[in-house]
């Protein structure tokens, strides 16, 4: 049974609200146990591989950057040349690249 700590009516332990006023009930808390520990170490885990694909996500991130740069420095390279051939090359060849690298 939990308590409501506005008026002080019990409550069964499936009930979300009060239902004398109507406040959200408060479950106590409870020491982890065992099976419990053991889904936090679980999480943990899960957390180091969120990182290690945080950080494979940002060299993605960082390579789709050089690549844009090298096409933006074949663009400039085709402006002042005069000859767009460098800029049709640089887009073929970092778009392969790209799709070959799956990004």
């Amino acid at each position: 049974m939990i308590r409501c700590t506005k008026c002080g009516t019990q409550n069964n332990d499936d009930d979300r609200f009060c239902c004398k006023c109507g406040q959200k009930l408060q479950s106590e808390r409870r020491p982890p146990s065992s099976k419990q520990a053991g889904e936090v170490r679980f999480l943990e885990k899960l957390s180091i591989v969120n990182l290690l694909a945080g950080r494979a996500m940002l060299k993605k991130c960082l390579e789709t950057w050089i690549y844009c740069l090298a096409v933006l420095f074949a663009a400039l390279y085709s402006v002042f040349s005069r000859s767009w051939l460098p800029l049709v090359l640089g887009v073929a060849v970092v778009g392969l690249v790209a799709w070959l690298r799956k990004i």
